[in-house]
């Protein structure tokens, strides 16, 4: 994985999931934490150091148990999410900034070693290229199979450009992956740029954030009131050559909020 990725993951995928201390369960009614990380198991919750309230004494293993259990036990919530108020108050368990980082740079690691495995190409791809990878594996696992994306992409030469438009993920029941989406996309046309351009492989060319952030979050409420269709018709973003972000790790503290749009991603 290039550095610039490395450097700016945390800030990217936050914009999408937002940076959540407290458990919650998704939209699928399974415990989440973090930055949309899964800790549907007893097990996978005792193995993060929870602490009562932001910097508190740490919790013991009975202690994140019971607050698991609670959680899971909430299913009947009428909004699912970090934003709802009831799993913020449903115990004082909190991971820190410190503690969510460690969770997502886990995460990202073990996502990149079983990437690695089925794309063989992906250390020379661009930063782009790569960045847009991990964000879909971030969303859908990275066992997820899209035969012409994987074909696409596999070629000696990658053809991102394809792959771009063969990057999208299924919103249905989601509409919080359609500014992703939108995000993959440029990523991948600004990867075939790189190539085409020679520009250089390990910057993130793509500064189209800001822009993605504004449709995005219009294509989101468009969705949600008009269904999924009506949110993919966002415009593609801005591609340009610079710096992704100028400040790299964005982590939302425990005040606050939740998600960048409003709860709905889960």
């Amino acid at each position: 994985m290039r550095q610039a990725v490395r450097d700016n993951y945390t800030a990217f995928t936050s914009r999408f999931e937002g940076a959540v201390p407290w458990m919650y369960l998704d939209v699928k009614g399974l415990v989440t934490t973090g930055i949309g990380n899964l800790i549907d198991s007893v097990g996978a919750a005792q193995a993060l150091p929870w602490r009562h309230g932001q910097g508190g004494p740490l919790a013991s293993q009975d202690e994140i148990a019971q607050a698991w259990s609670t959680v899971k036990g909430m299913q009947g919530s009428k909004m699912l999410g970090g934003g709802n108020k009831v799993f913020q108050n449903a115990s004082d368990l909190r991971l820190d900034a410190d503690g969510i980082r460690k969770l997502v740079n886990d995460k990202l690691n073990s996502n990149e070693a079983i990437l690695l495995t089925r794309f063989p190409g992906f250390e020379a791809w661009p930063a782009d290229a790569q960045l847009g990878l991990l964000s879909m594996a971030w969303a859908m696992g990275p066992y997820f199979k899209f035969p012409k994306f994987e074909a696409a992409v596999n070629q000696l030469v990658p053809d991102f450009k394809a792959a771009a438009a063969l990057s999208h993920m299924n919103a249905a029941g989601n509409p919080g992956l359609v500014p992703r989406n939108t995000a993959n996309e440029a990523l991948f046309n600004a990867a075939a740029d790189v190539l085409k351009n020679n520009l250089d492989l390990a910057t993130i060319q793509w500064d189209g954030f800001e822009d993605l952030l504004s449709k995005g979050t219009a294509a989101l409420s468009s969705g949600l009131k008009s269904g999924v269709a009506a949110a993919q018709a966002a415009g593609k973003v801005v591609q340009k050559q610079s710096k992704l972000f100028a400040g790299a790790a964005v982590l939302v503290g425990a005040a606050g909020a939740f998600a960048i749009y409003k709860g709905v991603k889960g």
